[in-house]
């Protein structure tokens, strides 16, 4: 593994790695809901499922499909119109995941000591220095179109100088466009579990 390569664990998910350039980590792809796909399509979106091994940067970054030609993105990345494209991207700066590994290596429980064995310092607690021992704030972005075109894969949407510059964790997210995600239909309406208890 490359010593650029930061790799986090989305709690209840699995690991994912991601790169890092210029003191900002960045992390592509992010499934935020289950492929809404075949029997998932126009439904409301379901957790996506855990994954074992370390998931990594796809070369394909999938956008909601949509009238307007494919256009550019992330470097190294290749944008396609694909209806699995509930996905969100994050840049945050990158002392804040040892800030964040600290503070969860903190809350595990502790195993007893033996009589010899002397309690850790505080400062081994929490980075030294002042600018990374706190954590950052969430900033996040939904993109615009109005409601028929853009992605959150386009270099536009790139949330890298937010992070490096104020500090921000950015995550900027796709979701259903158009028909996909905006189509009205009295059965649609009539399998919505939400209108049919409010009436």
């Amino acid at each position: 593994m490359a010593a650029t390569e930061p790799v986090v664990v989305l709690e209840g998910l699995g690991r994912v790695a991601g790169c890092c350039r210029e003191g900002v980590a960045r992390f592509l792809a992010l499934p935020y809901a289950a492929p809404p796909i075949g029997s998932r399509r126009w439904r409301p979106p379901a957790a996506p499922e855990p994954w074992q091994i370390t998931r990594r940067p796809p070369e394909v970054l999938n956008r909601c499909p949509q009238p307007s030609r494919v256009g550019k993105t992330f470097r190294n990345h290749r944008l396609e119109d694909n209806e699995d494209c509930l996905q969100l991207n994050l840049w945050t700066p990158a002392a804040a995941l040892s800030v964040a590994a600290l503070r969860n290596q903190a809350t595990r429980p502790q195993r007893s000591r033996g009589v010899d064995e002397k309690e850790p310092s505080s400062s081994s607690a929490e980075p030294s220095s002042p600018a990374s021992s706190r954590l950052v704030p969430v900033l996040v972005y939904i993109h615009g179109g109005g409601g028929k075109f853009h992605s959150a894969h386009a270099p536009l949407e790139s949330g890298h100088e937010l992070a490096a510059k104020q500090g921000l964790c950015c995550v900027h997210l796709n979701y259903r466009l158009g028909i996909f995600g905006f189509l009205a239909h009295e059965e649609l309406s009539a399998e919505d579990v939400e209108i049919v208890k409010d009436g």
